[in-house]
């Protein structure tokens, strides 16, 4: 349950906090850490907003959650209201819940508005128009009283293998479906709340034969459902969908995250106390080999370099988790930029068969950050090859949804062996053997998915292995996190 929480409150596109039963802040996402700063016009560590007291910065105060935790029932609704210069019209939902440490607490979840809702029509251009809805990983999506589709966000679409939402608008998806639990009348448990205008929190298998699975692998979804009333009137319901699977490979994330905080602590110690010395043993190493007259002596020198070498890139690599600055971003064309990159390398591998299919677009990026994640991704396809007897091949494409760019790299090297490949992200997991740092991934994981809001996976079988990485077209200007800046990473 925790975990689904987390995924809950730091997806959703909105404000959205978990209190617990004296109204003090237990857990909050970006958007709610972003408002204390505006109101209170202060950087804190989102850590010290925990047991805070809510009404010390929002004007509701205690009157949030308080019927959800007084009653032990979900409560929703529309409210309007003024937070200092700034009008808030909020589709609101308050959700009792168990907290970690057995107390009772609440999920309070906001969709805040630019304008005034007043009717069905209002809401569905409302969710149209907002971005943080459409591109949130929840399942999110819009249904009237008679449980017919008024609007789906992008994740809904893509999981159920869809390229637009033309198949599902204005579908009951929900009489006589075979994807849902139902009842005896055929309707769907969903749909029965949905018409009735209860609340649900449940979980509903979709399956392969469904409309809103199009073929795509069955799934199990997290559902929390609940009636949309603005003055008394019954419009519609708000359905917010969680998928199982994604959940557990955002647990995956988090966990990622907290390992690369362990290396990035280790290396801000230790890594400048270990370059001194070695740079004295080098300076020997090198006098060692000038002074020497025999071969055999100088190839021992030769070695220590060699060592002292392989130990220096090791030491780069840890620099660029431990050690980011802010990015500089400029305006670039993709596939002028990708091109001098892959021709720089692809020179020197002629044995390979290099395909490129890079849209031109303009973008804007990091363009160093940007060239280490290809150089990295590009040199671990070039070493997936070296022992590839039969054609060699890379193919690099890419291709924009969205706001996003998607960017794969082939190669047709042997598959990456089963044991790595739930780790392969992680520290010092090489795909090279003992020819790696173990570290290359590690940086490409940590700038794609830290610095640049992004996700990279890849898929390996015995045809080759493909890796995908996806940023956003247009990177924003933001301070990339540093030891001595605690980043956010939600309200824990």
């Amino acid at each position: 349950m925790e975990e689904v929480l987390i995924f809950l409150i730091n997806n959703f596109p909105g404000l959205a906090i978990i209190l617990d039963d004296e109204y003090r802040i237990q857990r909050g996402n970006k958007q709610s850490y972003d408002l204390y700063k505006k109101v209170k016009g202060e950087t804190v560590d989102p850590h010290q907003l925990r047991n805070q007291d809510l009404s010390n910065f929002h004007p509701l105060g205690k009157v949030i959650g308080l019927k959800a935790l007084s009653t032990g029932k979900p409560n929703y609704g529309y409210i309007e209201y003024n937070w200092g210069n700034m009008q808030k019209n909020i589709l609101y939902c308050d959700i009792p819940a168990k907290l970690k440490d057995g107390s009772q607490g609440v999920v309070v979840l906001n969709f805040d508005f630019p304008k005034p809702i007043k009717d069905l029509k209002g809401i569905v251009d409302a969710f149209y128009q907002n971005y943080d809805i459409y591109f949130s990983q929840l399942e999110i999506s819009l249904f009237d009283t008679k449980g017919k589709v008024l609007y789906v966000n992008k994740a809904v679409l893509d999981n159920a293998g869809l390229e637009n939402d033309d198949e599902l608008l204005g579908e009951n998806l929900f009489k006589s479906e075979k994807s849902y639990i139902s009842k005896e009348n055929g309707n769907s448990i969903l749909g029965d709340f949905i018409s009735k205008g209860d609340f649900l929190h449940t979980k509903l298998y979709i399956s392969k034969e469904s409309k809103i699975n199009n073929g795509c692998q069955s799934r199990v979804l997290e559902v929390i459902c609940f009636p949309i009333e603005i003055e008394s009137h019954l419009l519609g319901s708000i359905c917010i969908g969680m998928n199982l699977g994604q959940i557990s490979k955002y647990s995956n994330q988090v966990k990622q995250f907290e390992r690369l905080e362990n290396i990035r602590e280790m290396a801000f110690r230790v890594i400048h106390e270990i370059r001194n010395p070695l740079q004295e043993i080098l300076a020997v190493a090198e006098l060692g080999k000038i002074k020497s007259n025999q071969d055999e002596i100088e190839s021992y020198f030769e070695h220590i370099k060699s060592g002292i070498s392989w130990i220096n890139d090791l030491l780069n690599d840890i620099v660029q988790i431990s050690d980011p600055s802010s990015l500089s971003l400029e305006e670039v064309e993709l596939d002028i930029v990708c091109q001098e990159i892959l021709d720089d390398i692809s020179k020197n591998y002629k044995d390979i068969c290099w395909e490129f299919s890079i849209e031109s677009m303009k973008t804007v990026l990091d363009k160093d950050l940007f060239k280490e994640i290809i150089i990295h991704l590009v040199d671990n396809a070039i070493d997936a090859l070296a022992n590839k007897a039969e054609e060699k091949k890379i193919t690099i494409n890419s291709s924009l949804q969205g706001g996003d760019i998607l960017f794969s790299i082939y190669n047709s090297g042997n598959k990456i062996p089963e044991r790595i490949q739930d780790s392969i992200f992680d520290p010092f997991t090489s795909t090279k053997g003992n020819n790696g740092t173990g570290l290359g991934l590690t940086v490409v994981y940590y700038i794609i998915t830290k610095v640049y809001q992004g996700d990279i996976w890849f898929e390996s079988n015995d045809d080759g292995t493909t890796f995908f990485f996806k940023i956003k077209r247009y990177t924003e200007k933001v301070k990339v996190p540093s030891i001595n800046n605690t980043d956010y990473k939600g309200i824990k």
